[in-house]
Order: structure tokens, then C-alpha cells, then sequence
């Protein structure tokens, strides 16, 4: 259009140019800078049809040369704009209004009505799809009974998918929770239902494709870990490997001992116990491998030098750390006070007929007589027992292989060594007075500890002295820590 217009210009400036032989050359520049500036105008504004009228007006002073532009391009007719239309950051912004949630979605309870728009079309599947999935937080529950179900029971799951969300919407997936009621059950349950751990792995499974790049958070709601002792709780938090994430967050009451909360954190995070070996200074590794050669050779076939069996250690385990109960005291037994002869006691005396002579002749002894006082005598307080009997455990690991047994403690053992370390204001808890075999454990460890302390003052100091290299080349040969190590080790034993 522009180009049309610039040919009728030319034209049109050459017909009067060729007319009007009267102007002046000055004049003729005149009209000649006015077209051009036209021109330069319409070059502008390409889509405008602008009409250039050139006329010559005289007046009776003098020559002039008029130009008018009047616009007569025609106005296009403008289509309806639609939602796809609109530009897409406002169309992310309006799914974000409608889709987005403050709190998680699980498959049942919460009722989206604006789910409806992933229906509309492809595009606005996509679109709407990313942002509903990808920016929500998605949750469900998991019902874990030891003893009361042999089945998992799921909780917030749609009947008609066997995965919530469902697997179409994975690759949008960011954030899931995942809910437990966790019953622990007996201390002899070692290991769940083989039903329930298959359930777990398909669950696991079904999010295989994501599960690493997932934010998961793990929360333990009216879940009662406080009747878990040590041992029970690394054993029993065994089943969740199967869906360990090394970055998930955990949740539990604040009431939860700290040591299961620590065998919960390995269990779910996937650590093992070599991730904790990598951990030890070369002189606490060496310390843990000689404590287990001995533990090991305690619990051997033909009977062991601190223990014959292994039943009745890790029954001891099960329940040492368990919480007490105490057993109700029989009801108090009230005593009267004695009766004094020939007196009526109030309690009684509202019976005696009218009229009838007192036997006491003592004028007012009704009157006042204080009612008689309870005397109560409470039974003395029962003593604490534990709420598991080691011998019920004793009796119920009897059938079960010695050598599992012996894993069992021998595994047992590295973890109580390794939450110790890192929580050493629990320390003491993890030790067993009756337990030679843990108490060599934790003396060959600090034995190490202090070999290694004294080992750093000693490069410490030599490096210091400036030309003394006596304790850097003590340190880089290890003459002489062999002995000292064992001396250390045989003081804390013995």
C-alpha cells in the first residue's frame, strides 16, 4: 500500500510541475519539500491510505501552493479475541488463581471444581496440567499395623487408579507427602508381613521414574514410637528401605525418643552401615573391626567366651530401653474409729426409735459427738516393671536360627558405636550394664578417641618448634601406636 501511495504522489507532482510553467524555481523547490515530506510520513505509517490533494490557490497578493491530506484508509474488521489469545504469562497467572492450593491435595477428600479446565483442550491440558501438578502438593496415607492388619491401608487414593497422581501427570510431579500411621507392635515382630513389604516396593515402583528428583516429605501422624526400644526401632524401620530418599524430610512428634528418630533418619535417608565406617578416623575403624572379631568369636558354634547363645542377648535388647509401667495399687481400706461404750455413733443414730432411752446418761452426747473420721491406708506403691519381659522374648526367638540371631547383634552393636558418636549426650544410654560384649565396644572406641587426641597434640607441637621433626616422623611412621593402643585397651577392659 505504502508503494502504491508513493507512485500516485509522483504522478500527481508531475502533472502539476508540467501545468503549472508559471512557478518560480524557488517555488517549485517549495512543493518539491513538501511532497517529500508526505512521503516520509506515509513510509511511517505503512498501513494508512492517505490521499495527497494538491491545489493551486492565488490570492490577489501573492502565488501560493497549497497540500491537504485527508486519511481515508479503511478501518479492518477485528476478530475476536480468545483465551489463547491472551498473552501466556496472564494465562499462567489465571491457572495459578484457580488450581493452586495452599494445602496438600490428597484423591478423596478435596473436591477441585476448576480441575474441569485440563478438559477443555490440548493446549490448555498442557498448560494448566504443568501447573496444577507441578506447583500443588500432593499426598496420601499409608496405615501400618504389625499386628492388627497383614495389609497396608491406603488412605486418600481415587478407587479408579492404583497410584495417586495418577502416572500420566509424573513427569509434572514436584512435591509429594506422604502420611504414616505406624503401629510397631510386639518386640518379637522382627519382620513384617511379607505382604505388606511387596505393597511397599509396588508403591515405591509406581514413582521409580521420579522418585529421585521428588521433594517428599514423610510425615509420622499418630504414630507412637515412645514403647520402641534400640534395637526394636533399627529393626523394625527396616521395611521403609524400600522407599529411602537421601533429601526427604521427616516428621514425628515431638515426644519421640531421639535414638528411634536416628534409626528412623538411616532407615528412610538409605544410609548403611558402611556410609557410617567411611565416617571413623583409621584408628576408630580399626577399634570397631577388633571389638567385632571379638563379639564375633563370643557368639561362635561351640559356645563363646562371654555368651553361649545369642537368644538371650538380643532378647535382652528388645526390651532394655523399653518405658515402665506400674501396676495399680489395690483400693484404699478405711478404718472407723473405735466405738465408745454406750454411745450411739451418728451414722446409726437415726435409727434408734423415738423416745427411746439413751443409754449413756451423759446429757448432750449426741450433740456433741464429732462424726466419725476415715481413716485411710493406702497399700504401698507396687514396684516399675518394664512393659516387655525379657524372658516372654527369650521364649518367643528360640525358634529362630542362631546366625540370624548373631547378625542381629553384630549389626546391633556397629549402630549403638555409631549413634553414639554422633549423639554423645545419649551415649549412655545405648550402654548396658549386664553387656560385656557392648562395653569392650565403647572402651576400644575410647581408646581410639584418645590416641587420636593425643596423636594431634603431638603434630600440633612439632609443627610448632620450628626444625623439630620428631613428632611429625613419630606420626607418619606409627612407631609405637600399636603398643599404646593396646595398652588402652587392655586398661578400659580390665
Amino acid at each position: 500500500m505504502a508503494s502504491g501511495f508513493k507512485y500516485i504522489n509522483i504522478r500527481a507532482w508531475e502533472q502539476y510541475l508540467e501545468s503549472a510553467t508559471h512557478l518560480t524555481p524557488e517555488e517549485r523547490k517549495d512543493i518539491e519539500r513538501k511532497i517529500d515530506g508526505y512521503q516520509r510520513e506515509v513510509e511511517a505509517h505503512e498501513r494508512a491510505l492517505v490521499t495527497v490533494e494538491i491545489f493551486h490557490h492565488t490570492t490577489p497578493a501573492t502565488n501560493q501552493c497549497y497540500c491537504n491530506t485527508t486519511p481515508t484508509a479503511p478501518k479492518e474488521p477485528k476478530e475476536p479475541v480468545g483465551f489463547l489469545d491472551l498473552p501466556g504469562e496472564l494465562r499462567n497467572t489465571i491457572y495459578r488463581h484457580a488450581l493452586l492450593r495452599p494445602e496438600p491435595i490428597d484423591g478423596i477428600d478435596d473436591y477441585i471444581p476448576e480441575i474441569g479446565l485440563l478438559g477443555t483442550c490440548k493446549i490448555i491440558h498442557d498448560e494448566a496440567g504443568s501447573i496444577f501438578y507441578g506447583e500443588n502438593n500432593f499426598t496420601f496415607g499409608l496405615s501400618i499395623d504389625w499386628t492388627g492388619y497383614a495389609e497396608i491401608q491406603l488412605c486418600g487414593f481415587p478407587r479408579n487408579l492404583a497410584v495417586w497422581p495418577a502416572r500420566t501427570y509424573h513427569p509434572y510431579l514436584k512435591r509429594l507427602h506422604i502420611k504414616f500411621k505406624f503401629e510397631s507392635g510386639a518386640p518379637n515382630d522382627l519382620e513384617g508381613p511379607e505382604v505388606m513389604c511387596t505393597q511397599i516396593r509396588a508403591m515405591r515402583k509406581a514413582y521409580d521414574s521420579i522418585w529421585d528428583e521428588l521433594d517428599i516429605a514423610l510425615d509420622f501422624v499418630h504414630s507412637d514410637f515412645s514403647k520402641l526400644t534400640f534395637t526394636m526401632a533399627w529393626l523394625k524401620f527396616r521395611f521403609f528401605e524400600a522407599i529411602a530418599h537421601p533429601y526427604c524430610d521427616i516428621w514425628v512428634n515431638d515426644k519421640t525418643p531421639r535414638l528411634v528418630v536416628w534409626c528412623l533418619e538411616n532407615a528412610l535417608r538409605g544410609i548403611d552401615v558402611s556410609d557410617h565406617r567411611l565416617q571413623l578416623e583409621p584408628e576408630q575403624q580399626v577399634a570397631l573391626n577388633d571389638a567385632t572379631e571379638i563379639a564375633q568369636d563370643s557368639h561362635s558354634q561351640h559356645g563363646g567366651i562371654f555368651f553361649p547363645s545369642s537368644c538371650s542377648p538380643v532378647a535382652q535388647r528388645l526390651v532394655w530401653g523399653a518405658p515402665f509401667e506400674i501396676l495399680p495399687p489395690p483400693p484404699p481400706v478405711v478404718q472407723l474409729p473405735p466405738a465408745v461404750p454406750g454411745v450411739l455413733l451418728p451414722h446409726i443414730a437415726h435409727i434408734v426409735p423415738a423416745g427411746h432411752v439413751n443409754v449413756n446418761p451423759a446429757p448432750g452426747i449426741f450433740p456433741g459427738l464429732p462424726p466419725p473420721v476415715a481413716v485411710p491406708i493406702l497399700a504401698p506403691q507396687m514396684p516399675r516393671r518394664r512393659i516387655y519381659n525379657r524372658w516372654d522374648m527369650f521364649e518367643a526367638l528360640q525358634n529362630r536360627p542362631d546366625s540370624e540371631l548373631k547378625d542381629i547383634l553384630m549389626k546391633d552393636n556397629e549402630l549403638r558405636v555409631f549413634a553414639a558418636l554422633d549423639m554423645p549426650e545419649e551415649s549412655k544410654d545405648l550402654i548396658i550394664k549386664d553387656s560385656i560384649e557392648l562395653r569392650v565396644y565403647f572402651a576400644l572406641q575410647e581408646g581410639a578417641a584418645k590416641i587420636i587426641a593425643l596423636t594431634r597434640s603431638m603434630v600440633e607441637t612439632a609443627q610448632k618448634e620450628e626444625g623439630n621433626q620428631l613428632g611429625v616422623n613419630v606420626y607418619k611412621k606409627g612407631n609405637g601406636w600399636g603398643d599404646l593402643m593396646l595398652c588402652c585397651r587392655s586398661t578400659r577392659v580390665s
